[in-house]
């Protein structure tokens, strides 16, 4: 029996390139995550993510956009397409959220972009928190929240990193949510100044950042320490973008018509290999690719080992 040659595949994977392909592939690591780890989604990230080495500039086509929701246990939960020729990310989102199902509980993080009052007012209905930070998108927000007296703020929480040559340390100042800026957006409880400091190894101030940020979570439900690690596990998504184009290769490849079957498989790959508490993914293929036959079988479940 010969293997089928690049070409069948493609075909393949282009002929399953849509809603029904991802609909499986998550479904099929959901199950997975709830025999390892239990149904218990404590935080979800929201981010999109083109696929920059599909485009074809030269006839005037973007690269293909995927926004993709990912939980703690490093597994994605779904993942759509935004059609950019036409919109962007933002009414993806709630169709994203529709597709998880059970947001019961839950603690959704997402980019600027997505701090919209329909987004709070749709996981609040679900039963989902938000924490969301805030971008001038949302001007009369962003001034409320920045005319808060955080200069007479001590900060809540701080932790320092050391490491790849740097110092960095972060702080976050939180404040009840005001009367204005209830009125401003939906379910808003308590606002945060998060900020993070880069020192070099001599001590000396490299760079400094200021992000602001709003929650639908009261203080009895996340202090400043719980804010901190909600917004530093939103990079988490960036991690697996990361992966994706680098350990994977996504940006090298050309693939167009079956981009986004490509990107559920590579989804499927990283889903996986965290759910087998796997932390280095790159050292992890190449086991597999000196035993193809018999370890990713066994990792995905479907065959055991000899």
């Amino acid at each position: 029996v010969m293997a089928p040659d690049t070409a069948t595949i493609t075909r393949a994977l282009r002929d399953a390139d849509g809603d029904e392909l991802d609909l499986a592939l998550c479904a099929w690591t959901a199950a997975l995550r709830r025999e390892k780890r239990g149904d218990l989604l404590r935080s979800i990230h929201v981010d999109g993510k083109a696929a920059r080495g599909a485009a074809r500039p030269r006839k005037g086509l973007r690269a293909p956009m995927l926004l993709s929701a990912l939980c703690d246990a490093g597994t994605v939960l779904a993942q759509l397409a935004v059609d950019t020729a036409k919109t962007n990310e933002i009414p993806v989102f709630r169709k994203l959220m529709t597709l998880i199902g059970c947001l019961a509980g839950a603690v959704v993080t997402a980019d600027q972009m997505h701090t919209q009052r329909k987004h709070a007012t749709c996981l609040r209905r679900h039963g989902a928190h938000y924490v969301f930070t805030i971008g001038e998108n949302q001007p009369k927000l962003f001034a409320a929240a920045s005319a808060l007296p955080w200069k007479h703020i001590a900060a809540e929480h701080a932790t320092v990193d050391r490491g790849h040559g740097r110092i960095e340390l972060r702080t976050i100042a939180v404040l009840p949510a005001t009367p204005r800026i209830g009125e401003l957006f939906p379910h808003a409880a308590q606002v945060f100044l998060l900020e993070r400091y880069i020192y070099d190894p001599d001590g000396n101030l490299t760079a400094a950042v200021a992000v602001l940020g709003i929650t639908s979570l009261p203080p009895g439900q996340a202090d400043g320490a719980a804010l901190m690690a909600y917004v530093r596990g939103h990079w988490s998504i960036e991690v697996l973008h990361h992966i994706r184009d680098v350990t994977l290769g996504e940006d090298a490849s050309r693939t167009r018509r079956a981009s986004r079957a490509l990107a559920g498989l590579r989804n499927l790959i990283i889903s996986v290999l965290h759910l087998h508490g796997v932390t280095s993914i790159a050292a992890q293929l190449r086991a597999n690719h000196r035993d193809p036959y018999h370890l990713p079988l066994h990792l995905l479940g479907l065959s055991s080992l000899p």
